[in-house]
This record gives C-alpha cells, sequence and structure tokens, in this order.
C-alpha cells in the first residue's frame, strides 16, 4: 500500500513482570494505494519459533518436537529462542505460513496453570483452521 514499516523486537515481556518492548519504524507516504487480495495464493514458506524466557529448556525442546510432530514439518522450520533479556519466565509458541499474497502468523502464550502441550495445541488448531479455508474468491479481500 506504500509506506515501508519495519518492527523489531528489543525484549519480550511475559505476564505478570511485563516489561516487553519493540521498535517500529514507518516510512510514510503521501498517500495509501489500494491493494485487491485475491487469493492468498500458494504456500512459499512455514516455519515455526518456540520462545523461552527463564525457564527450563526441556519446555522449548518439548513444544518444538511437538509443533514438528503434529504438523509433521521437517526439524529444520521449527527453532527454539532462549530469551536471556527477559524480565520474567515465560514462554510462546509461533508459527507462520507465507504465502505468494499473504503472510499468517499464529501465536499462542504459555500460562500459568496450562500445561505447554495445551499452549502448542492451541496453534497447531489455528493453523489447521487456515489450512482447511476454502480459498477466496474474486473481491473476498479489498483493502482501500
Amino acid at each position: 500500500m506504500g509506506p515501508t514499516v519495519t518492527a523489531e523486537l528489543e525484549r519480550p515481556g511475559f505476564y505478570p513482570a511485563g516489561g516487553g518492548r519493540f521498535r517500529v519504524a514507518i516510512q510514510p507516504v503521501e498517500k495509501l494505494r489500494p491493494i485487491e487480495l485475491l487469493s492468498r495464493g500458494e504456500v512459499k514458506t512455514k516455519r515455526g519459533k518456540v520462545m523461552v524466557a527463564h525457564l527450563p529448556p526441556d519446555i522449548g525442546e518439548r513444544q518444538a518436537q511437538m509443533l514438528r510432530n503434529k504438523l509433521n514439518w521437517p526439524d529444520d522450520a521449527i527453532r527454539i529462542v532462549s530469551a536471556k533479556n527477559s524480565t520474567g519466565p515465560g514462554n510462546a509458541v509461533m508459527v507462520e505460513i507465507e504465502c505468494e499474497s499473504v503472510c499468517e502468523v499464529f501465536t499462542s502464550f504459555g500460562e500459568r496453570d496450562v500445561p505447554s502441550g495445551k499452549v502448542v495445541e492451541r496453534v497447531i488448531d489455528d493453523v489447521r483452521v487456515f489450512s482447511r479455508a476454502p480459498r477466496p474468491s474474486a473481491n473476498t479481500w479489498l483493502i482501500s
């Protein structure tokens, strides 16, 4: 639509400690251009990330393995990130499916007293719904 937008996570923040910080840079334009997304197109890339902060490493390893197994993705499609600069403990599971026209991102955050497998299942459920969704027909997505 015109502007260039970049976002960078400087420090994750997990409830209840918080303290997360990100930076967004926007290169503006005088006028936005309309776009038509008539279809998401074919899938180009699928990747997942498990972020763990101040928690035992096996939590992230189990979650990554569960993503690989349930989505039937190769080992190199899922990575584990240890967020050492977080102010408190926590974890997040993210899946990104990049198509020709759009990029979908699915995220689930760990919660106290919620099993780590449940966090992964939430993301997997969302990915499966997206994957089964019919391809949009002409003029289904019109942003102006």
